[in-house]
């Protein structure tokens, strides 16, 4: 055999050899750059995730104090109304009975339906002034219900 055909058959079996080796070389090398890569855009990832967190719970406790301070207006004009109602209500008995004093003082006496009238209101008086009462103790304590 010439050494030309030797050497072209070494050049041929090195090629043999060595190609998958230096394939499953760069190959691997351009894995553990992908993998890299990925990682990088993971950690991207989760640092914006850790900044949206971290907005939406600032905003989570403006809207909190925002829906309080709400709550509280509704509350306090709530029981404003309620108080105005039983101050009407504690008007229109008085009236009520001013009345009836009137048709007395005349001779008439009173009717059924307007003593159950004036009843009913004074019921209504009493439950309206406990709601009233417990919505001052309500505000009073901090304790807020629906």
């Amino acid at each position: 055999m010439d050494t030309t055909t030797v050497v072209v058959a070494v050049i041929g079996a090195v090629g043999i050899i060595v190609s998958p080796a230096l394939l499953a070389y760069f190959t691997g090398r351009q894995r553990r750059a992908e993998k890299v890569q990925d990682w990088a855009r993971q950690d991207e990832v989760a640092a914006r995730v850790r900044d949206v967190a971290a907005v939406a719970a600032k905003t989570d406790r403006v809207v909190n104090d925002k829906l309080d301070t709400i709550h509280d207006l509704v509350n306090s004009n709530m029981t404003a109304a309620k108080r105005g109602e039983l101050d009407a209500r504690r008007a229109r008995v008085v009236l009520m009975r001013e009345i009836l004093a009137l048709h007395a003082t005349s001779g008439r006496p009173a009717t059924a339906a307007a003593l159950a009238a004036i009843e009913e209101e004074e019921r209504m008086i009493t439950d309206l002034a406990a709601e009233v009462e417990d919505r001052l103790t309500q505000v009073s304590t901090g304790r807020h219900t629906a």
